[in-house]
């Protein structure tokens, strides 16, 4: 008798992995929670995003990733291994969603910014010298975000200035 379960839905949002209340949400489906995607070895993210928020600049480290926007329109930015733009897409103040299919039944994302991001992990003396910033700089660069994760909720001033780019 075969024990995997074969449906996963991930566009409910009662599953959610990450959940901000003004930003969106992420949920995935990988081998952890959906055993069977171990013998094909892939994985699936599906991301909600409201109306000006921001997914954390982030990689993969051990897959490739394809997108497939499902929803909307916003801004994607792809950069190669030397920070050089290799594709760049612009936003727009409506919502955003995507599904991403990863090369790997486990993909692991590491984030640029937010609660569990490389730099929130280096020393504060380590961040100030590697960007030339002050302590202080340094300090707001790691912890600008409070506890968001991954999806982070607009801010403001992006608010008013996406107000002021769609009245232009």
């Amino acid at each position: 008798m075969c024990a995997f379960k074969l449906r996963k839905n991930i566009n409910n949002a009662q599953s959610t992995d990450i959940f901000n209340p003004r930003g969106g949400r992420i949920t995935r489906a990988n081998s952890q929670n959906f055993p069977v995607l171990n013998i094909i070895q892939m994985s699936a993210m599906r991301t909600v995003l409201q109306s000006n928020a921001l997914l954390t600049p982030h990689w993969t480290v051990n897959a490739h990733t394809v997108m497939y926007v499902t929803a909307g329109q916003g801004r994607i930015q792809v950069v190669d291994h030397r920070g050089r733009t290799v594709f760049n897409v612009k936003a727009r103040q409506e919502g955003f969603s995507w599904v991403s299919f990863k090369t790997s039944h486990n993909a692991i994302d590491n984030q640029i910014a937010g609660k569990r991001s490389i730099l929130r992990a280096l020393p504060v003396d380590v961040v100030a010298k590697a960007y030339l910033l002050s302590r202080e700089e340094s300090r707001s660069l790691k912890f600008n975000r409070g506890d968001e994760m991954a999806v982070f909720s607009p801010r403001p001033h992006q608010q008013l200035y996406a107000k002021w780019q769609n009245n232009k």
